[in-house]
């Protein structure tokens, strides 16, 4: 009978021991696994595309994409919404760029009325500066007649 008590009595120990966390496995504090700051990799925030996740898994850089700063447009004269190619030209280069101001300045369209060719224009700004925006980008978009008619250009500023 007292092995029987000895036993129960070894049992409660052992699953007081396990339960109460004296026999669990030590815990490293996180601080000493993680790599210091400067060691730390810069993640840029907002999306991404695949093709640019897979480049830095394998450790590469997009020449493009680390040094394209602006981007070009051209719309037909009597469109301002952005196209499927409009689309995907500024996805690869918003996701090129860590959240900055970008510039976007637009050319009034090549039609013959003055007003509307310059509304034209403020909605191509507008359609490229909501776009942008949701990639975490913010936006200044200007009217610049100095440019080619029917042209978008967007460029990060400093």
């Amino acid at each position: 009978m007292h092995t029987q008590t000895l036993l129960r009595l070894t049992t409660s120990c052992f699953v007081f021991a396990l339960v109460s966390g004296c026999m669990s496995t030590p815990s490293i504090p996180t601080e000493l696994l993680s790599p210091p700051e400067e060691q730390k990799p810069k993640q840029a925030s907002g999306p991404i595309s695949v093709e640019a996740l897979l480049a830095r898994a394998r450790g590469q850089e997009s020449d493009d994409q680390t040094t394209q700063r602006s981007l070009s447009l051209s719309f037909d004269n009597n469109t301002d919404t952005l196209s499927e190619q409009h689309n995907n030209e500024l996805n690869h280069f918003a996701n090129g760029l860590d959240p900055q101001s970008l510039s976007v300045r637009c050319a009034p369209a090549a039609l013959p009325d003055p007003l509307l060719a310059a509304s034209t224009a403020i909605n191509r700004c507008l359609n490229v500066s909501q776009f942008l925006e949701r990639r975490a980008h913010s936006t200044e978009i200007r009217l610049s007649p100095d440019l080619k008619p029917d042209q978008v250009t967007v460029s990060a500023e400093n």
